[in-house]
């Protein structure tokens, strides 16, 4: 069962960039991350450093500080 929350996460995450119009090396910059951890994110990896709620959180608050959406 935590595999399927797993990627639901990462759909989440990849889809809320996607709609920010973000590239994922963009989205590691403007949240602070590095690229290879962004990437284990959005391929659902358990031991990625960004818990679950802790990526949502980064991928709302990233939208919510005034990034131009460049999808929609």
């Amino acid at each position: 069962m935590p595999q399927i929350h797993h990627r639901d996460t990462a759909r989440l995450v990849r889809h809320g960039r996607w709609v920010l119009g973000l590239s994922q090396e963009d989205f590691a910059a403007r949240v602070g991350l590095d690229l290879t951890d962004v990437r284990a994110l959005e391929a659902g990896r358990p031991g990625s450093k960004l818990a679950s709620g802790g990526a949502l959180e980064t991928l709302l608050a990233a939208g919510l500080n005034g990034i131009p959406a460049g999808r929609g």
